[in-house]
């Protein structure tokens, strides 16, 4: 069975970091199980059958807007996070589009699609060189998923 949209989900805003990130607490079914995430507003959630999450979460910043993708594992713990968005850019999440067994695409930032493809096994990555554009992660060499740019009309693969 792939993934699907998740239910009982929602965040819970937190006070601002010294830095000014924007940052929320995972509830589920309304009760907050310890999990904090980057970002404010819960666009998407989805999830596999084994119990993993995918959070898709905007920073609520209208003229510099940034997505923020989590992947949690079937007990809540964050496995892996990237952040989508660049400095002065403003976007909207559209399109969100269930691509089975493990990827989802959307529109985000300009005319171009992206694609957030689930691992099963964490694989190797090279920091800084296996990144789109615009996406940001914590250094380290391995990850849950990856995350594609396809350009308007390019049908090109993860």
């Amino acid at each position: 069975m792939p993934m699907q949209f998740a239910t009982g989900l929602s965040l819970q805003r937190l006070p601002d970091t010294a830095a000014g990130l924007p940052r929320a607490a995972l509830l589920r079914d309304g009760r907050q199980n310890g999990c904090i995430i980057d970002g404010t507003l819960l666009e998407a959630a989805l999830r596999w059958p084994d119990g993993w999450t995918l959070l898709i979460a905007s920073a609520d910043c209208p003229f510099e807007e940034s997505l923020h993708l989590s992947l949690l594992d079937a007990h809540d713990h964050i496995v892996d996070c990237a952040g989508i968005g660049m400095a002065y850019a403003s976007g909207w999440l559209r399109d969100l589009n269930l691509s089975p067994p493990d990827s989802v695409r959307f529109g985000f930032l300009g005319d171009g699609e992206w694609s957030v493809r689930r691992l099963h096994e964490r694989g190797w990555r090279m920091p800084l060189f296996s990144e789109p554009a615009g996406v940001w992660r914590r250094f380290g060499w391995r990850r849950w998923f990856v995350i594609g740019r396809h350009e308007s009309g390019d049908i090109g693969t993860d």
